[in-house]
């Protein structure tokens, strides 16, 4: 089974004192994301015979993170050069993008006990028929699921046991996911990231905690959703699950969330994720049938965005007669505070429709095109072990068939 989401990323200036339907969007608006950018790539061809260790890149217009994929670890992390466009990004070279060797460990294990049983085996990676090397590209999402091997002989599934990069373009995470084949009793994930020496500045406040250059740009770190605990030693971040039994053929993840910060970071870093707090949101489907869909959105804050479950029709190449049937969604969102917020929508659609021939607009309430930015794509065919993604996130992304958005602010 395969899971179709859209996601879509809407920018709006919000008042708390009253509401406006929003008919247009003006003009200025349609590049307003015109130098956000989201890449990832290896830096040599899979199939390449190559010597040195192989490595893969996650570049955007914030920060750009360079993987060791044979250590499994941090090659490079920095802070994108602000004056950097979406052209100059793609077009750069990673000798010009990692002119310096800003490098850090990537730890993780299965306690049991308090005891740390299986831990990162000193090969970490493979590249066998039983090991997954999955990723999602897209707009405004990037994520690659690596898988990662143990010590001891850890009672695991290799497929469903590894690390997830998810990459935003100014945010990224780093989760250790398992799916244990026995049940270990009184078990905890800990998963350990060492943060370049480079960024030698600590600041904290609260769950807040930051790591910053000479230069006062860097990182703001949290934990994951899963995590109970979060705690700092030097520049290792370590986060840690509660105790708990690890039950057999069940997933367990924990995450360590980055949001990057190109100034100022020593006096912004407090409100680096107040952009991705939860807002008001309601949605109702018009169209083909009246829905109150206000008790099917949710918020992840792992993944910093609003989750919009919607109905599924049967449309697609086997139902031809049904190919121009419209599914409008009305959504409104409201914001009490007088500040700017960044908000990322995903629309979801469970179970998955077949997606051929479709598209997907964002209109305005008078049916044009919106010009609203969105991503959509699609898990690939079940010879790409699709089933790797729906262990990992229950979210695989794909094409839903055209609706038509209606978008209410607070204003």
């Amino acid at each position: 089974m395969k899971i179709f989401v859209l996601l879509v990323i809407i920018f709006s200036f919000f008042t708390s004192n009253s509401q406006t339907i929003l008919n247009e969007i003006k003009e200025a608006s349609f590049d307003n994301f015109a130098d956000t950018y989201n890449y990832t790539y290896w830096d040599d061809s899979w199939k390449s015979r190559i010597s040195h260790h192989r490595r893969f890149s996650n570049q955007t217009n914030d920060y750009a993170l360079n993987i060791d994929f044979t250590d499994l670890s941090i090659q490079n992390l920095i802070i994108t050069d602000a004056t950097n466009t979406a052209s100059l990004g793609f077009h750069a070279l990673n000798s010009s993008i990692f002119m310096n060797n800003y490098s850090g460990n990537i730890d993780y294990s299965i306690l049991q006990n308090g005891t740390a049983t299986y831990e990162k085996a000193n090969n970490p990676t493979s590249t066998g028929n039983k090991d997954s090397q999955m990723a999602e590209y897209g707009v405004w999402c990037n994520r690659r699921f690596l898988s990662g091997n143990l010590t001891n002989s850890a009672p695991i599934e290799p497929y469903f046991t590894g690390i997830e990069f998810t990459n935003w373009h100014n945010r990224f995470k780093i989760t250790f996911h398992i799916q244990p084949t026995t049940t270990i009793v009184n078990g905890q994930l800990k998963l350990a990231v060492e943060i370049p020496a480079e960024y030698l500045n600590y600041f904290n406040s609260g769950a807040l905690h930051a790591f910053g250059s000479n230069t006062n740009k860097g990182f703001v770190i949290k934990k994951g959703q899963h995590a109970e605990s979060i705690s700092i030693a030097g520049t290792t971040v370590s986060v840690l699950t509660t105790a708990q039994n690890l039950v057999a053929d069940e997933s367990y993840e924990v995450s360590i969330l980055f949001h990057a910060v190109k100034e100022n970071l020593s006096s912004t870093y407090t409100t680096a994720f107040d952009t991705e707090s939860e807002i008001t949101i309601t949605a109702n489907q018009t169209a083909p049938a009246v829905l109150d869909l206000s008790n099917k959105v949710s918020y992840s804050e792992n993944e910093g965005l609003h989750i919009i479950d919607i109905p599924r029709y049967w449309m697609g190449q086997y139902n031809c007669n049904l190919v121009d049937e419209l599914q409008a969604i009305d959504v409104s969102l409201t914001n009490s505070e007088a500040e700017a917020k960044s908000v990322r929508l995903c629309f979801r659609q469970i179970p998955n429709i077949n997606v051929t021939g479709f598209n997907s607009v964002i209109c305005n309430a008078n049916g044009d095109p919106a010009g609203l930015p969105l991503q959509v794509s699609k898990n690939l065919a079940s010879w790409c072990r699709s089933a790797v993604f729906r262990k990992v996130d229950q979210r695989i992304y794909g094409v839903f068939n055209s609706c038509k958005y209606h978008f209410k602010f607070s204003i």
